[in-house]
């Protein structure tokens, strides 16, 4: 134990007090408002959650699937191809895990699964693994649910940040909605993100509690004091 304190000491006095600040990568959760990413496949991601806003509505497992769904079409964007038109990705579970917010690898292939088993869905299973390499998907809209343009200026292809492992990820939308996209009218920010009153208020509070959200009038909110890195 005494060896271990010695070498803590070391490494917080002579590496990490001393390391310069890194700069954040320019796919990392965070930085400037608005979109980002490329239209195409902001415009597949904001279908793909559109359509499981009413494929899974008024369940909680909605906002573990928008999880997947997001490192999904990031992984799309780094590491993915198109062709004819349509992403193609092949990522493991490890992988997806870092970037969907440390959600367990069991939970991510449940979902998958899940996804590739419904009507409909955004996501088809275009080859299963081979030996070490992942299993292959197709990130498709032939199931246009969302016609709305708009909606693809309010989704970010980028990871999701390993802080709402701690906060809650039903919780990520409507603080996006607030402080990259600048929403701040309540009942605006229910609609966009599909909630009923009551549980938007809640999540809401929440986010107030972990200062990552703030009053600033009668039914209004903004972005609050804190950040995801805080």
């Amino acid at each position: 134990a005494r060896d271990v304190d010695k070498a803590i000491h070391w490494l917080v006095s002579n590496v990490l007090i001393s390391s310069p600040p890194r700069h954040k990568s320019k796919y990392s959760p965070g930085g400037q408002q608005g979109y980002r990413g490329p239209h195409e496949l902001r415009a597949w991601l904001a279908n793909a959650l559109h359509w499981a806003d009413s494929e899974y509505a008024g369940k909680r497992y909605r906002w573990t699937v928008h999880t997947v769904l997001q490192a999904i079409a990031f992984h799309a964007l780094v590491a993915g191809e198109r062709r004819s038109g349509t992403w193609l990705v092949g990522v493991g579970g490890r992988s997806l895990s870092l970037s969907a917010g440390l959600l367990s690898e069991d939970t991510i292939w449940r979902v998958l699964a899940d996804l590739r088993e419904r009507p409909g869905s955004p996501l088809i299973l275009a080859r299963r693994h081979i030996g070490t390499e992942a299993d292959v998907y197709a990130l498709t809209s032939q199931n246009l649910v969302n016609t709305d343009m708009r909606r693809a200026e309010r989704v970010r292809i980028e990871p999701v940040s390993a802080a709402w492992m701690i906060l809650g990820h039903h919780l990520r939308r409507v603080y996006e909605l607030v402080a990259h996209h600048g929403l701040t009218d309540k009942a605006d920010i229910y609609a966009a993100a599909a909630l009923p009153r009551a549980t938007g208020d809640t999540m809401l509070a929440d986010l107030q509690t972990a200062g990552l959200i703030r009053s600033i009038g009668r039914g209004m909110v903004g972005a609050g004091v804190h950040t995801l890195d805080d």
